[in-house]
């Protein structure tokens, strides 16, 4: 009877270093590409939460038949701030709009809606692209839906999210129209 030999053999070293060697590579080209990808989700990110409560406010005021205001509080470079919905009425250029007064009134219907900034760390707020400015307010209409009052100075109708060099912009319409736009993250309209 034959005995058949089998046998076996393993990886040799330079086949050993040739796969390592490909494989920093691909992580060479690929790790930057995937930071590039956490940061655009980050600022997507911030820009849809507020888009989502301003048009939260919008359909609340329609709903409840009252006039609700989306209130957006950035406090420093640091990003210390909140935005949120309330249905405290506004009137233009109102002190809660500018001074950051009204933390605990955002509330409609004795329901809290409140987003503060650490939810979304290291991203920044421009109202109007002014970045000295602090708060701003957009009142909308509980009839039809239309914005009846924006705070600061000039109908400042849009704000810009930021993270890193990438912005996005939220923008509100004197007639309610809410949209986002960006000319550096893909999947939106141009600003």
């Amino acid at each position: 009877m034959a005995v058949s030999r089998t046998s076996h053999q393993g990886f040799t070293l330079i086949e050993l270093m040739v796969t390592i060697a490909i494989a920093a590579i691909l992580l060479t080209i690929g790790v930057p590409s995937l930071t590039s990808f956490f940061d655009r989700q980050k600022v997507v990110a911030a820009a849809e939460a507020v888009y989502s409560n301003i048009t939260l406010a919008k359909s609340l005021s329609i709903s409840s038949n009252q006039d609700v205001t989306f209130k957006l509080f950035n406090y420093d470079a640091d990003t210390k701030g909140y935005f949120g919905i309330t249905d405290k009425k506004i009137s233009a250029y109102a002190s809660e709009c500018r001074d950051g007064v009204g933390l605990n009134d955002l509330k409609v219907d004795d329901m809290t809606y409140k987003v503060t900034a650490d939810k979304h760390e290291g991203i920044t707020y421009k109202i109007g692209g002014d970045s000295s400015l602090r708060a701003w307010c957009v009142q909308f209409d509980g009839v039809r839906g239309s914005v009846t009052t924006y705070s600061n100075s000039g109908a400042k109708y849009y704000v810009v999210v930021t993270y890193d060099d990438l912005d996005m912009q939220v923008q509100v319409s004197k007639l309610g129209r809410i949209k986002i736009c960006s000319n550096d993250v893909g999947g939106y309209s141009s600003c």
